[in-house]
């Protein structure tokens, strides 16, 4: 798309349309990648109070950019459809670059594997909030219409929320803690497995999990990896009900126990800590019949497989967590306490925190010792939430609104 003024003017004669913008996000990109090689940016450099004196900073830049829109040429651009898109096309750029370039530590070196923590990404946002500042600014002190309400939140909204996701991050605090059942943890550790002194102690009182059916599947024990059948892994589920039919096989369940134990003859039921999953069933090939036990074992029992032939096997999978929660007691420094179950989509809300479940000790399953939490601290938090409010509740308004203004057809005359 070509500004209309771009074929009968000269690169950087104004007023400036979409290539001046395209040669700007270039100038951007291009200091933003200077500053990032020569000085890193820090993940606490903007924290609080620096962020807060960043948004005074730009606030007033905003209005006093929005006074002189009539003498400085690059303002009024900057207000301009161009200089919106300009904005907006480099902040996209940046955004998609992080959906396809992985965005972690581990996925190799250079800033472009943590961009929404680089001067690139700081830059655009800032070019973004003082395009979208102004714009917004000048629709504010010009409202004429109803209409023009729905405009203002919605802009106004999206600027609060750039502003507070990426001026709030560096505040944002987040723990682990490793609870172990009845003893009274108040040290949390971050990414690098430092330690803190949290402001409360979390003592767990129970963990309980849910699992899912254990898995079978066909295993070349030449190999030691599941057989391939038709293109996919001769893996299955057998249901109390169902047949399984596969490579001539079919499998019948005739008695699983989620925790057995095992004496000389059998599995049996049993809620000891050491049992396994076990399974009875009965395999059908070539008119034979066969009937015997499988288990998946555990960190303490090994496995029992069921022989096909002299070199395949059916094996058990060891079972999948389902759903995993860990009963709590927090306690506050002032001595107060509060009980609740923290589950992985469900969190606990305590003075500011939210706690979440995590992780527990995958060698021992729903037996073990141990629960792993994490704690969220964020407080702009509301800010952003007040931002999605404000952008979304102007959006419908403006939607609403064109609907109420529009005149309907007249009807043709008799």
């Amino acid at each position: 798309m070509i500004h209309k003024n771009d074929s009968i003017r000269k690169i950087g004669q104004m007023p400036w349309g979409y290539t001046e913008g395209f040669f700007v996000a270039l100038a951007i990109l291009f200091a933003g990648s200077v500053l990032e090689t020569i000085r890193p940016l820090k993940t606490n450099t903007f924290a609080y109070p620096v962020n807060i004196f960043v948004g005074l900073f730009i606030v007033t830049l905003i209005v006093i950019s929005y006074n002189q829109i009539r003498k400085w040429k690059f303002v009024a651009w900057l207000a301009s459809v161009p200089g919106s898109i300009s904005a907006i096309g480099l902040f996209g750029v940046l955004t998609l670059s992080m959906a396809f370039i992985p965005q972690s530590p581990n996925a190799g070196s250079g800033f472009i594997h943590h961009l929404v923590s680089t001067w690139l990404y700081v830059l655009a946002v800032f070019f973004m909030l003082w395009s979208l500042g102004v714009v917004t600014l000048r629709r504010i002190l010009r409202i004429r219409r109803k209409s023009d309400l729905g405009f203002v939140s919605a802009h106004l909204g999206l600027w609060i929320i750039l502003f507070a996701g990426t001026m709030g991050a560096p505040d944002v605090l987040q723990f682990r803690m490793q609870l172990k059942l009845n003893e009274p943890t108040k040290y949390g550790f971050d990414d690098k497995y430092r330690l803190y002194d949290m402001p409360f102690k979390v003592t767990l009182n129970d963990f309980t999990m849910e699992e899912f059916r254990p898995q079978i599947s066909m295993v070349d024990i030449t190999t030691g990896s599941v057989v391939t059948y038709n293109g996919k892994p001769a893996t299955f589920e057998i249901s109390d009900t169902s047949v399984t039919k596969l490579m001539g096989f079919e499998v019948r369940l005739k008695t699983f126990y989620p925790m057995a134990y095992r004496d000389s003859f059998a599995y049996h039921a049993s809620t000891d800590t050491l049992s396994v999953p076990a399974a009875l069933i009965e395999v059908s090939h070539n008119g034979e019949t066969r009937t015997g036990w499988m288990s998946s074992g555990n960190s303490t029992r090994n496995p029992e497989v069921f022989r096909l032939n002299q070199s395949i096997v059916l094996a058990m999978h060891l079972p999948e967590a389902k759903t995993f929660k860990s009963n709590i007691t927090i306690q506050a420094s002032d001595g107060s306490t509060k009980n609740g179950v923290v589950n992985v989509n469900a969190p606990i809300d305590f003075e500011g925190w939210k706690i979440y479940q995590t992780g527990y000790d995958e060698n021992l399953g729903r037996w073990s010792q141990y629960s792993v939490i994490e704690l969220i601290r964020d407080p702009w938090l509301p800010v952003v939430y007040t931002g999605c409010f404000l952008l979304i509740g102007g959006a419908f308004y403006m939607i609403f609104s064109k609907k109420k203004t529009q005149v309907p057809d007249e009807e043709p005359a008799a």
